[in-house]
């Protein structure tokens, strides 16, 4: 008897299990999970902070350089030792004397050595473009001049994104400083939620136009949202443990501020890396199921 009920819970428990594993989001999440498995994100998230580390510099000095000539010198470096306060409180003298340095030697630089500093910076989108190609399964590759050119726009466009964030970081003090409960601003609120917009904009913006192939704008901003939002998490997250639990000073002393930016990095690397895989993944599966109607 208790044969027959052992049984029965069995055949029961592989018909939910079998109705579970057909369920549309179960085979996504499976997909997704196998992706990162296959393409071994954290090894490619490394990778993509090493470029990142031998660009960032670079493009910071040519983002300045352009900005500087447009906005006063104090609100370009307000603006970013407000990001990276915000994200990056234990790197924030490190990146606070490169960049005063930076502001320093802007007069020296001439046209082309803005171009060839935007050509440096340009490497991260390279890279990104390597890994979002692997991502997709794309197996045509397009000139080096194509690929450079295009990389030369997204770090362009980089300068760009931050002068809107400038402009509107401007228009947002000018708002009436009403206070609401526990003690937030209007100016507060807003400034927040034109960041995430901006972040957003870039993740969108990346997932377009990286990879070489066409993406439809249904596939990626979902992973884009998604992606925005866990950096805005992991962020606040990651700022909030190296100020209260972390003891990098204890273990690398002088060099915390640039352990601490590199892990920065390498967890901004892997959401990026993360948001490309779910948005093949969701690709894929919609064309599957297009062209299953299609021939049925």
């Amino acid at each position: 008897m208790f044969g027959r009920i052992r049984h029965s819970l069995i055949l029961k428990f592989q018909v939910i299990k079998r109705q579970f594993s057909q369920k549309r989001w179960v085979k996504f999440i499976v997909r997704v999970t196998n992706r990162l498995g296959i393409d071994a994100v954290g090894d490619m998230a490394a990778s993509l902070s090493y470029y990142s580390l031998l660009s960032v510099f670079p493009l910071l000095i040519g983002v300045i350089s352009v900005l500087g000539y447009i906005f006063p010198s104090a609100l370009v470096q307000d603006e970013l030792f407000s990001f990276f306060e915000k994200n990056l409180p234990t790197s924030l003298n490190l990146l606070r004397e490169n960049i005063a340095a930076i502001i320093d030697m802007r007069s020296t630089l001439g046209v082309l050595s803005l171009i060839g500093l935007f050509w440096s910076g340009g490497a991260l989108f390279s890279s990104i473009g390597r890994v979002a190609d692997r991502a997709w399964e794309i197996r045509v590759y397009r000139s080096y001049f194509f690929r450079k050119g295009r990389d030369l726009i997204l770090a362009a466009g980089t300068g760009i994104i931050f002068f809107i964030s400038l402009g509107l970081t401007a228009i947002s003090t000018i708002l009436p400083e009403l206070r609401l409960p526990f003690g937030i601003t209007v100016t507060t609120i807003v400034t927040h939620i034109l960041a995430f917009i901006l972040i957003f904009t870039v993740f969108l913006l990346i997932y377009k136009y990286i990879p070489n192939t066409r993406i439809a704008w249904r596939d990626i901003w979902l992973s884009a949202l998604i992606g925005a939002s866990i950096f805005e998490g992991i962020n606040y997250v990651f700022s909030w443990y190296l100020i209260r639990f972390a003891n990098y000073q204890l273990v690398y002393g002088s060099i915390t501020s640039v352990i601490a930016f590199v892990v920065w990095i390498y967890f901004s690397s892997l959401i990026l890396i993360v948001g490309i895989e779910v948005s093949a993944v969701r690709a894929a599966m919609r064309m599957e199921v297009s062209t299953g109607k299609q021939e049925s």
